[in-house]
């Protein structure tokens, strides 16, 4: 009987005509009969308000709010990251951290600086 309702639901979800058979399932059937009185609701819904005209612009300004939307998401998340690191450099140990990597890459760029540029290679 599942293979019956599901075949059945199928056809009645797809919105094809039902055989006989099919029918009969349905008057036997009350899930199925069910399920066959939502969709023709549904159907009498969306059939009622197929008729309501768009104003003028509104896909515009549905599309530009969206863009709105996002763009904020975005100004949100950096603005997020920003405030995560001054809180992180408010820490004195981030501080010292932050300031011995900039020390140990300055002594790198010296080395470099002295090994490269003031000695010459032949």
């Amino acid at each position: 009987m599942e293979k019956v309702c599901e075949k059945t639901q199928e056809i009645i979800a797809i919105g094809a005509e039902l055989s006989a058979p099919e029918q009969e399932h349905i008057k036997a059937c009350g899930k199925c009969r069910l399920l066959v009185e939502e969709y023709q609701s549904l159907t009498l819904l969306v059939s009622d308000s197929i008729n309501v005209e768009v104003p003028l612009g509104f896909a515009d300004a549905v599309m530009n709010r969206i863009e709105q939307e996002e763009k904020s998401v975005q100004i949100d998340w950096i603005q997020k990251i920003f405030v995560a690191f001054e809180q992180l450099m408010a820490i004195p140990q981030a501080q010292y951290l932050a300031l011995g990597v900039g020390g140990a890459v300055s002594l790198v760029n010296l080395v470099r600086f002295v090994f490269f540029v003031l000695i010459p290679t032949s």
